[in-house]
């Protein structure tokens, strides 16, 4: 009997085409050139969601301990706690590399977010807390646009929603920039511009008497130009650039530097060199040499860094191959076998009520799944928003079984007010880089239903009351918090202050003294300090100074700090001698420019409130670890979209 699994005379030649094609695009990915293991940070683009491309960094090739893929390992949810990986993480110094997001308008930041991509800024979708940290550094940094940044600081466990963040990266400092420097070459090539040459300026007719101006020289005015070099000279008027760097020899004159002159939206470079792109003037007056030089670089800009790239996009994608491959065998087999292929195909894909894991009572199908997910995500985007959504979706009914157990659940009255406030607020991503116009986008940008943010909310407010039990139940009533103000209030109070302070920031390369009188930003410090003297409000001042204000903090209110803060340190027990609680101090230098101090002890409700806080971070540590281990029966179904992480249970 024939078989009926027969195949169209064309189809084997067909299928041997494609997959000479499949091997073909195996071999050039393979092939292709990458940059070499050690060379720095890599980056490379990669496909996004809604047609977006995203430049993200290769993490294997940092070589750091903190990535944000091991960051990411925490599906964050109210109540739940790190895995181990990023917990032991927590107080230690460490090292991430990534993209800068400002979340201020400046030049110079001293609070920004770090990303792995690009993709979950300003032109993407709505990024998840564990995929961002906020960076705190020492000094103020200058912001790197295009490039990843590479940041050492102290690693911070520090979940707090309400304020954006769970992550934080205190006492930072910006150890690397832009991977590789510019290439002049290869910029003034690809860009049609003359590529300057120290040598031509190097001659004797310019030194000479009478000096005389070289016509091979007088012919670049005008043209434009790369030039690059050392920088031995910043001012207003602009750089002086010369080939060798500084210390190396006499003072470049005529014949050895030129300057550049900076477009007028440009601040001044920081490092010791640099390559900028512009237009060539040459000064044919010699009797002008001595004041403006013989070359000058005018409308400069500085060229963007060179980096270490990666494509490793597929030229035809896998999931294309096997398309290719099925549609041929679909249109070359005979229709029985067509037919049969069919029936095999809906039979393995699994339904809309597919069951994927149970929790408890709670049943989660595929059907639960799929109605969060934004109709537009296909292929691996659609399989790893199905992941993290069963994930959410398992966490929500793993802490819903907890908090039942702990008490009843808030009521649907107390839910409807919290869900009123949450959608009177802006509807941003957790960074704030991006707003939904409505709540309907918000939800798709979140891969949310109405029905999770509610289940969120409801879990929202069930923690806080079990963190609020928890609290009177330890310590009832007035006379329960009077015995642990006895108990710890004093070793509270030797820890922490509160402090008010007003910097005054020193302009770029602003010199300065001990003396305030000898620098503009001292002289600001002490002009405000005779306000204060005068009864003018602390705020009102800070506010003045450029501080700000939020509706739980007056400006120049740095709040609860530990005594051994720097700031703190400076006000309380510094050099110079110390002022006493509730006394201003005199402008104090820093490493930045001058601060005006006040600090007081701490009142009792600041030392409950800090003993409130430990108290519910600990408490919270508790009731993750309770939520993690409810147990979850999962189908082969539920397994194939969230397979079980390393070292989890079954």
């Amino acid at each position: 009997m024939t078989s009926s699994f027969t195949c169209a005379r064309w189809c084997w030649p067909a299928l041997a085409v494609i997959l000479l094609l499949i091997v073909a695009n195996h071999v050039e990915h393979h092939l292709r050139p990458r940059p070499p293991a050690g060379a720095g940070p890599v980056v490379r683009a990669e496909d996004g969601p809604g047609g977006h491309t995203t430049i993200a960094l290769r993490e294997d090739a940092t070589g750091d301990a903190l990535t944000f893929a091991r960051l990411g390992t925490w599906d964050y949810q109210p109540g739940s706690t790190a895995p181990a990986e990023v917990a032991r993480l927590d107080g230690t110094s460490a090292t991430i590399t990534g993209f800068m997001y400002p979340l201020a308008a400046g030049e110079r930041l001293s609070t920004f977010c770090l990303l792995r991509s690009t993709q979950t800024c300003c032109f993407g979708p709505r990024p998840q807390f564990t995929q961002y940290l906020l960076v705190e550094t020492t000094a103020p940094v200058a912001l790197e646009r295009f490039a990843p940044v590479t940041v050492s600081g102290v690693f911070r466990l520090d979940p707090q929603p309400a304020q954006g963040y769970i992550y934080r990266l205190e006492q930072a400092t910006v150890v690397a920039t832009a991977p590789q420097g510019p290439d002049p070459d290869a910029w003034a090539a690809s860009h049609g511009q003359t590529r300057w040459r120290w040598p031509l300026l190097d001659q004797p007719a310019l030194v000479a008497e009478p000096p005389t101006l070289p016509t091979d020289l007088a012919a670049v005015d005008g043209q434009p130009a790369v030039v690059d070099g050392f920088i031995h000279h910043r001012g207003p008027e602009g750089l002086l650039v010369a080939a060798q760097p500084p210390g190396t020899g006499p003072a470049p004159g005529l014949r050895q530097a030129l300057s550049v002159h900076l477009a007028k939206d440009l601040p001044i470079p920081e490092g010791p060199s640099g390559a900028w792109q512009g237009t060539l003037r040459v000064t044919r007056d010699p009797q002008a040499w001595p004041d403006v030089g013989v070359v000058r670089l005018e409308d400069a800009r500085p060229l963007p860094p060179r980096l270490l790239v990666e494509d490793d996009r597929w030229l035809l994608p896998p999931s294309v191959e096997i398309l290719l491959v099925l549609a041929v065998l679909a249109l070359g087999i005979r229709r029985r076998a067509a037919t049969a292929l069919l029936l095999l195909v809906a039979t393995a894909l699994p339904s809309e009520e597919t069951l994927l894991a149970t929790v408890g009572t709670h049943r989660i199908t595929l059907a639960e799944v799929n109605r969060g997910i934004p109709k537009d995500l296909f292929g691996p985007l659609r399989q790893e928003a199905k992941a993290r959504r069963l994930d959410r979706l398992v966490q929500n009914a793993k802490a819903t079984s907890v908090y039942e157990g702990l008490g009843p659940l808030p009521t649907d009255a107390a839910l409807e007010v919290a869900y009123r406030e949450f959608r009177a607020l802006p509807l941003a991503i957790s960074c704030g880089c991006h707003t939904a116009a409505t709540y309907e986008e918000y939800l798709t940008q979140s891969a949310l239903t109405d029905e999770d943010v509610r289940t969120s909310l409801r879990l929202d407010l069930a923690e806080k009351d079990a963190l609020e039990r928890s609290w009177a139940t330890q310590h009832p009533g007035a006379a329960g918090r009077q015995a642990l103000l006895q108990a710890q209030g004093a070793e509270v109070r030797a820890n922490f202050i509160h402090l008010w302070q007003i910097p005054f920031y020193a302009a770029y390369q602003e010199a300065m003294t001990d003396d305030p009188a000898t620098s503009a930003c001292g002289r600001r410090a002490v002009a405000a300090r005779k306000k204060l003297e005068q009864g003018v409000p602390f705020a009102t001042v800070a506010l003045e100074a450029g501080g700000f204000e939020s509706p739980d903090r007056t400006a120049g209110d740095a709040g609860v700090v530990g005594r051994t803060d720097p700031i703190a340190t400076n006000a309380a027990t510094g050099t110079p001698p110390p002022v006493a609680p509730g006394v201003l101090s005199p402008p104090r230098r820093t490493p930045f420019g001058f601060v005006l101090l006040r600090w007081e002890e701490l009142t009792d409700d600041e030392v409950l409130a800090r003993l409130r806080s430990l108290a519910d971070w600990d408490r919270r540590k508790e009731l993750g670890r309770t939520i993690e281990a409810v147990p979850v029966t999962w189908t082969a179904a539920g397994r194939a979209i969230l397979p079980p992480r390393p070292g989890a249970g079954p």
